[in-house]
């Protein structure tokens, strides 16, 4: 007769099963799992382990879903939004004082130039916020995807790997966790 708990692929056994959700939530109690839902511990001693664990914080750490950031483009926003459009504005700003006051055409090409600097950098922010904006727009279906396969994976503490619930032949080793979800 088969037991209705989930069993590792690789060990067999069903006493190190956890889900992986449940790991990364700071559910640090090892709890029994089957296809259809959680098994309730019994009142036999069941190994928990402390939210201030050093053992289980980097390993909550290493099955938390991977978030990705658009960390090129938010730089990029933030340098031409916050940093060089309000210099290049100011350095405009005092061009054009200095042009008004003495009209000459070195003052007043000074001017053009910083204005088309600041013309440029505001392009360069809107182009940035675009970019950043589309990849979010893009990530979104594939982050959905792999964070509907990431609440059905579940984890082996005995061998350190985490599977597939109803596919044993999809397991990965925690630290390529990455591979099963494909994100």
């Amino acid at each position: 007769m088969s037991s209705p708990l989930l069993r590792c692929p690789r060990c067999g056994q069903v006493d190190a099963v956890q889900k992986v959700s449940a790991i990364s939530a700071g559910n640090q109690a090892y709890a029994l799992y089957t296809k259809s839902g959680r098994v309730l511990p019994s009142n036999e001693g069941m190994p928990f382990a402390s939210s201030r664990s050093p053992y289980q914080t980097p390993l909550s750490e290493r099955l938390a879903f991977p978030e990705h950031r658009h960390g090129c483009s938010l730089a990029l926003l933030i340098t031409f939004a916050a940093i060089l459009t309000p210099a290049s504005a100011v350095l405009t700003w005092i061009n054009y004082s200095t042009a008004s006051g003495d009209p000459s055409s070195a003052n007043q090409t000074t001017l053009l130039l910083t204005f088309v600097l600041t013309l440029m950098c505001i392009g360069a922010a809107l182009i940035c916020l675009l970019m950043r904006t589309r990849q979010k727009r893009l990530d979104k279906p594939r982050h959905e995807r792999a964070l509907a396969i990431w609440n059905t994976l579940y984890y082996c503490h005995r061998d350190d790997c985490v599977f597939v619930a109803d596919n044993p032949l999809q397991i990965a080793n925690s630290r390529t966790m990455h591979t099963l979800i494909g994100y």
